[in-house]
């Protein structure tokens, strides 16, 4: 166990190392907790991992699609705050892509009224 001063500027390092290591004993509980693992000993109840003579390119795609699934979920896990900003931008760009679809409609109703050449005044 690592000793941590109260004020960390006086021993970064020991803060560093704490840090580092809890963030490992997290990732590792986690991952154990998703695959289904009691033990260090146990075979993963909920994950089917590739043989050692399975193909390279079998493994890789395990590591890509499995593996990957839980870095998505549990590491690179997006808080409530960033979510709900997302959320609000991908709103305020679909409201924008519905406004520029109104105005292109408008404009090429605009453009066919004029095209068979009738004097006809619209309001936008």
């Amino acid at each position: 166990m690592t000793n941590v001063y109260k004020d960390v500027k006086k021993n970064y390092k020991s803060a560093e190392h704490l840090m580092v290591c809890s963030t490992k004993a997290y990732v590792c509980s986690a991952f154990m907790t998703w695959v289904g693992l009691e033990s260090l000993d146990d075979d993963p109840i909920h994950l089917t991992i590739p043989t050692a003579h399975s193909k390279k390119a079998e493994k890789k795609e395990f590591v890509e699609t499995e593996i990957g699934r839980f870095v998505e979920q549990y590491v690179l896990s997006k808080f409530d705050v960033e979510k709900a900003r997302r959320e609000k931008m991908e709103k305020m760009d679909e409201n924008e892509r519905k406004e520029r679809q109104s105005n292109s409609e408008r404009a090429s109703m605009v453009q066919q009224i004029f095209n068979i050449g009738k004097n006809i005044f619209i309001c936008i």
